[in-house]
């Protein structure tokens, strides 16, 4: 994504909202509390429609000069900092408890700094990128598969707004309906098309490369060249 000062912005609810506040937001969303945003108007729809019945796509004009961006995804160790976040945020099982330790580890280690951060660009946890991310968990995918499997989604990336001064600076713009018996259907089949991308591109080999247990056994921080 290439990041601009001036964007607009779109988030999908059951309800209208013109006013975001920051004290109303789920702290049990991907990154915690926050305003979910994208750039894209008809993702937005599919959001609002997750439960099949009507909602809304609702615009919002973003002056973000200034403000401190935290990009999560882009590297392997972007991908650990984002996978941190949804350790500490979203519910995930272990098929053991060598894999659960590992993932404890992986929360601890490398869960990013938020203090002071005003926006967090970085992947969707939808029902796709979620299942990659607990393959991982489960070592049944590598590193490496992982950060591919998450660049499958084009419009993969979502805008959160955390601190004050970016919901400051957001102004709403407009809405339009979403129908549920529309919508909601396109939001399965593309979490069908991104799982056969999967299959099709990743899933070959998936467990080559580093995996969560050579990861944190092997005391990999930070600064290793493998997650530049």
């Amino acid at each position: 994504m290439l990041f601009d000062d001036r964007m607009t912005l779109y988030h999908g609810s059951a309800e209208l909202i013109k006013k975001p506040e920051p004290d109303r937001e789920d702290p049990y969303k991907d990154f915690g509390p926050g305003f979910y945003c994208t750039e894209s108007r008809e993702l937005a729809k599919e959001w609002a429609c997750r439960d099949g019945r009507n909602g809304y796509a609702l615009g919002y004009r973003l002056n973000a000069e200034g403000l401190r961006v935290l990009r999560l995804g882009e590297t392997p160790l972007g991908v650990l900092n984002w996978l941190a976040l949804l350790l500490r945020h979203r519910a995930f099982s272990a098929k053991d408890e060598a894999c659960y330790d590992a993932a404890e580890a992986v929360k601890e280690r490398f869960a990013p700094e938020l203090k002071g951060v005003d926006l967090i660009v970085g992947p969707r946890a939808d029902d796709s990128a979620f299942s990659f991310a607990q393959a991982f968990l489960d070592g049944e995918l590598s590193l490496e598969k992982l950060t591919a499997a998450l660049r499958l989604d084009e419009d993969g990336e979502q805008i959160v707004l955390v601190s004050k001064a970016a919901f400051a600076r957001l102004a709403f713009l407009d809405s339009e309906e979403a129908k549920g018996e529309q919508y909601g259907p396109i939001r399965r089949a593309r979490d069908f098309l991104l799982r056969a991308r999967y299959a099709e591109t990743v899933e070959k080999d998936a467990a080559s490369g580093l995996g969560l247990l050579a990861l944190v056994e092997g005391g990999v921080k930070a600064d290793d060249p493998r997650l530049q």
